[in-house]
């Protein structure tokens, strides 16, 4: 979880007796599961399939180097962050399909095409996962909270709706090459975040396998602007992409534990 060279600059970051750094209270992963009793939940994944496995790439080990910690603003490490979490939620979902019954066959760790092959009762499955952190937003006005100045705060649901759909297409697409009996899109939202999605949760409001689309889509918004730019084809090819799925499963993350909000299987 960090190179030996980093120590020092680690223990200046953290200092053990719980120094957060500036207004924004980050605090070091480990050293959090270390005080809270929750240690054996990061660590054990990172065993089990990175360090007691030869075929881990020098890449995904660096990932989980608790670097983030040194940028040296806020918004910044935040953003940081986001990518080291999402590698160890992709270990601790490994470990959360084991315990599920499923035997793990390779992963991206191992360099692996898809971030989780397995097998379970003589088929076989390949999933994408997708964290979905804090966003910047979301982000400072926490931070404001903590400082004593708590400000308004408001977000379109759907404009969330089509965040996630975005994160479930990208998803999609990373799976055309399987050849798996089935293959599963697995968004994991971070707990702090997860107030976004739950606005229509009794309405099945995302449809991802029935006619789905774009509620907050126009021309001149600088976040379809900049996927588009990366997906062309995306207004045209949405529908078709996703009945490629034969699954679509999101889960709350809180405490490095799985719990399950909404799954989508394609009929």
């Amino acid at each position: 979880m960090l190179h030996e060279n980093s120590w020092n600059k680690f223990k200046s970051a953290d200092q053990f007796g719980g120094r957060t750094l500036d207004d924004t209270h980050h605090r070091s992963i480990v050293l959090l599961g270390l005080e809270r009793g929750y240690l054996g939940k990061i660590t054990s994944p990172i065993h089990k399939f990175i360090l007691n496995n030869s075929l881990t790439t020098q890449d995904y080990k660096s990932s989980l180097n608790e670097t983030w910690l040194f940028a040296e603003e806020g918004l910044e490490r935040n953003k940081i962050f986001k990518i080291f979490i999402g590698k160890l939620s992709e270990l601790c979902y490994a470990n959360y399909l084991e315990d599920n019954g499923y035997k793990i066959k390779n992963l991206e760790a191992w360099g692996g095409p898809f971030d989780i092959s397995a097998s379970k009762k003589g088929k076989t499955f390949d999933f994408e996962a997708k964290f979905i952190g804090l966003s910047d937003d979301n982000f400072a006005n926490i931070v404001d909270e903590l400082a004593g100045n708590p400000k308004g705060y408001s977000w379109d649901a759907n404009e969330a709706n089509d965040y996630l759909l975005l994160r479930i297409y990208e998803s999609a697409k990373q799976l055309e090459g399987s050849g798996a009996s089935k293959k599963f899109s697995v968004m994991i939202i971070d707990k702090m975040t997860d107030f976004k999605f739950k606005i229509k949760k009794q309405d099945d409001w995302l449809k991802p396998f029935n006619k789905p689309r774009f509620r907050f889509y126009n021309d001149t918004n600088p976040f379809f602007q900049e996927q588009i730019k990366k997906y062309p084809d995306i207004m045209d090819d949405l529908e078709s992409t996703l009945s490629t799925l034969s699954s679509i499963q999101i889960y709350n993350f809180e405490i490095f534990e799985f719990e399950e909000f909404r799954f989508y299987d394609n009929p």
